[in-house]
C-alpha cells in the first residue's frame, strides 16, 4: 500500500506542489502565449481557451526530453506516442488550464519580489552570494525557447496555482497511528513451505461422452465466443514486393558504388606490440638491452616490468601520425627505432599485416541493387499514392481507384483484427502494421481510411466492407475445441482435488511428511512481504494473499503460477515501525502527497463538471500519426 502511495506521489498532481519542478513546463495551454505561423488547429477548446496543435506538441517534447535524460537519446518521439505520452500530454494541459481558470477566477496576485525570490533560489540558476547567475539563466531560455518575460509569465502562474492547490492541502494532517499501521502492514514478511502438486497431461483423460461434452458446453459457452471478423480491402503498397520487378540503371548502380567505394573498402592494417617508457634512463637500459640480444618481450620486462602492450590490428590513419609513419614502413617482426612523443619514447615491433581490400562493384553490387531498388519503388509508390488520393478525393471507389493506376486491390473475407480466419489460420498477406491492424477495428462499414505509412516504408488505405460480430456457434462447429476446453478443466480440477486432499493430511501427518509419501518436493522461500516478491519466490498473487491472511504454521491452498499449491507459514516476521526515524517520516511524507493528490483530483474533477470541453479527435489523430511517422 505504501508503495503504491508512493507511485502516486511521483504524479504531475504531487509535483506540481513542488513549485520548480513545474519550472520545466515550457508552454501553457493557453493558445497566445505560444507565436506561431499562420492559423494553428485547435486540438482541444475549453470554454473560451483553445489549446493549439503546437502547444500539445511542445508539451509531449518537454516530457520526451525527460526521458532521454533518463533513458539516453535512443527513446524518441515515437516511442513516447506508442507509450501513450500524447494522451498524457493532452490531460496534462487541460487539467493545466482549469487550474489557471480558477486561480483568474479567484483574482489571486503575486508581487515582483515573490517570482524574483522564487528564480534567485532555483539551484539551477543560483549564483555566488545569493545573486543569480545570468549565464546558466539565458541558456536555460535558450534551451526552452523562451523570452525572459514568457518565463516570467509562466513562472507567476505556477506560483498563483501553488497557492491555489496549496489552500486546498496546507490543513492537511496524516495521524502517526495511520502511519505506523500501514508501515507495519507493508512491511511485514513471511516464510512459508510450499508443495505443489503437478498437473497431469490433458491427454490421460479419455474423452467425454456426448452428453457430459454438451452439458460443459452449456455451462461455458462465453468461453467459445468467436471474436469480430471484417471483410476488408485494402490497396497496401510495399517497396519490398513493388521493387521485385525493378532494375536499377548501370549509371545509378555505379553512381552508388563510388559512394560507398572509400566507406566499404579496407585499408591495410598492421598489428603491434608496444613498450612505452617516460625517462631517458629506461630508454638507455632498453637500448642496451636489444645490443645484448635480448628479446622486445624480455626488454620490456627489464624496464617496465610487465610484457610489451598489445596494441591489436591499426591502419595507419588511427595512429599518431609522428608514430604512423615509421611504424608503416616496418617489415614483419622488426622494431622501430624509439619515437618521442608527449607521451614518452614509443619503440613498437609490427607482429602481423592484414593487407588493404579495395571493394569491387561486384562486392557491393547486391547491397546496392536492393538499396536502389527499394528507393525507387518507394518514389514510384508515392507517385502512385499521391494519384490514389486524387483519385478517392473525386468520389471514385477504392477498386476503381486502384484501377486508375494499375493496381490490383487485396480483399480479406471474415478476418479478426490479427489476420486470423474462421478456421483458426493466419493469412499469410495480411499486414503486420500496427497501424492498419488499428484501423481495421476502428473503421465503419463503408469507411475508406486515409493513405498511411508503416514503420517499414510501406503504404496502404483500406475500407471495412463488413463487420461480423461475435457469436456462439454450435457445439458441433467447435467440437474440437470443447473436447479439449473439457480436458483442460479436468486437469485444473483432479489438482485441485489433490490439494485439498493431501492439505487435510498434511493437518496430522505434517507437510513434509505428505510430500515424501507422495513423491512430492517441499521448498522453503525466502521472506516475502505483500509487495516485493522476487522472482525466486515463485508464488501467485492468490497463493500470497491466502499465505498473509494465515496464521503461523497454518495451512493453506491455492492456484500458483503453474498449478495448484499447498503452503505453510512456517514464521511471521513484523517490523515494528520506528515514530522517530527518517523511513517513518519519509512513509508519513509520501501518505500525505497522496491524500493530497486525492484532494486535487477531486478539485479537478468538479471543476471539469462545470466546464464546456471539447477535443477534437480528428486533429489529434493527425497529431498522432505524425509523431508516429517521424
Amino acid at each position: 500500500m505504501i508503495e503504491a502511495m508512493r507511485s502516486k506521489a511521483a504524479s504531475w498532481i504531487a509535483k506540481i506542489l513542488a513549485l520548480f519542478l513545474i519550472l520545466s513546463f515550457a508552454v501553457w495551454g493557453i493558445g497566445d502565449m505560444v507565436p506561431g505561423q499562420g492559423v494553428p488547429q485547435t486540438v482541444a477548446t475549453l470554454n473560451d481557451v483553445k489549446i493549439e496543435k503546437d502547444v500539445v506538441i511542445n508539451k509531449l517534447q518537454s516530457s520526451v526530453n525527460i526521458m532521454r535524460a533518463a533513458l539516453g537519446p535512443q527513446f524518441d518521439n515515437r516511442q513516447a506516442v506508442k507509450l501513450g505520452f500524447l494522451e498524457r500530454a493532452l490531460d496534462e494541459i487541460i487539467d493545466e488550464t482549469l487550474l489557471q481558470k480558477e486561480v483568474d477566477n479567484l483574482k489571486l496576485e503575486v508581487g515582483e519580489s515573490t517570482i524574483r525570490r522564487a528564480i534567485y533560489d532555483d539551484p539551477r540558476f543560483r549564483g555566488t552570494g545569493g545573486s543569480i547567475d545570468r549565464q546558466a539563466f539565458q541558456s536555460y531560455l535558450q534551451r526552452e525557447g523562451l523570452s525572459e518575460s514568457q518565463f516570467v509569465s509562466i513562472l507567476s502562474n505556477q506560483i498563483r496555482q501553488n497557492q491555489l492547490l496549496s489552500a486546498y492541502t496546507s490543513g492537511l494532517e496524516v495521524p502517526d497511528l495511520l502511519v505506523e499501521k500501514l508501515t507495519e502492514y507493508s512491511n511485514e514478511q513471511r516464510i512459508a513451505e510450499i508443495l505443489t502438486i503437478p498437473y497431469r497431461k490433458a491427454d490421460s483423460f479419455t474423452t467425454p461422452d456426448p452428453e457430459t461434452l454438451k452439458k460443459f458446453y452449456q455451462e461455458n459457452k462465453s468461453r467459445f465466443l468467436t471474436p469480430e471478423y471484417r471483410d476488408i480491402t485494402a490497396i497496401y503498397l510495399n517497396p519490398k514486393e513493388f521493387g521485385k520487378s525493378i532494375t536499377p540503371p548501370l549509371d545509378r548502380v555505379r553512381e552508388s558504388f563510388e559512394a560507398l567505394k572509400a566507406s566499404a573498402s579496407v585499408p591495410e592494417r598492421r598489428d603491434f606490440s608496444q613498450i612505452l617508457i617516460q625517462s631517458d634512463e629506461s630508454l638507455n637500459q632498453i637500448q642496451k638491452g636489444f645490443k645484448k640480444g635480448k628479446t622486445f618481450e624480455q626488454v620490456s620486462i627489464d624496464a617496465t616490468g610487465k610484457p610489451p602492450q598489445a596494441l591489436g590490428a591499426l591502419s595507419k590513419n588511427e595512429m599518431l601520425p609522428t608514430i604512423a609513419e615509421p611504424a608503416f614502413k616496418l617489415k614483419l617482426y622488426e622494431i622501430t627505432k624509439p619515437i618521442k612523443t608527449a607521451l614518452g619514447w614509443h619503440i613498437l615491433k609490427l607482429n602481423r599485416v592484414e593487407a588493404a581490400r579495395v571493394a569491387t562493384i561486384e562486392d557491393l553490387r547486391p547491397q546496392i541493387i536492393e538499396e536502389l531498388k527499394r528507393e525507387i519503388a518507394t518514389d514510384e509508390i508515392i507517385q502512385i499514392t499521391d494519384q490514389i488520393d486524387d483519385k478517392l478525393a473525386a468520389g471514385l471507389s477504392l477498386e476503381d481507384a486502384a484501377s486508375a493506376v494499375g493496381i490490383n486491390p487485396i480483399k480479406f473475407s471474415l478476418v479478426d483484427s490479427l489476420g486470423t480466419t474462421t478456421g483458426g489460420m493466419r493469412v499469410p498477406e495480411f499486414p503486420k502494421s500496427r497501424r492498419f491492424i488499428d484501423l481495421t477495428t476502428q473503421l465503419e462499414p463503408g469507411e475508406i481510411s486515409t493513405i498511411e505509412e508503416t514503420d517499414d516504408g510501406s503504404f496502404f488505405v483500406l475500407r471495412v466492407d463488413q463487420i461480423y460480430e461475435p457469436r456462439i456457434p454450435e457445439i458441433n462447429d467447435v467440437q474440437e475445441k470443447a473436447i479439449f476446453a473439457w480436458k483442460q478443466d479436468q486437469v485444473q480440477k483432479f489438482a485441485l482435488e489433490q490439494a485439498k486432499s493431501l492439505m487435510k493430511i498434511a493437518r496430522f501427518r505434517g507437510l513434509k511428511q505428505v510430500a515424501k509419501a507422495q513423491n512430492l518436493a517441499v521448498r522453503k522461500t525466502q521472506p516475502f512481504s505483500r509487495s516485493n516478491r522476487s522472482p525466486e519466490t515463485k508464488i501467485s498473487d492468490q497463493l500470497s494473499l491466502a499465505i498473509f491472511n494465515a496464521k503461523e504454521n497454518e495451512l493453506v491452498m491455492g492456484a500458483n503460477i503453474d498449478t495448484f499449491s499447498v503452503a505453510r507459514v512456517v514464521k511471521i516476521i513484523r517490523v515494528d515501525a520506528d515514530r522517530k526515524s527518517a523511513s517513518f517520516a519519509e512513509a508519513k511524507n509520501s501518505i500525505r502527497e497522496a491524500i493530497s493528490q486525492d484532494f486535487i483530483r477531486q478539485l479537478i474533477s468538479e471543476l471539469k463538471k462545470t466546464s464546456d470541453l471539447t477535443i477534437n479527435r480528428q486533429v489529434f489523430q493527425r497529431i498522432k500519426d505524425e509523431q508516429l511517422g517521424g
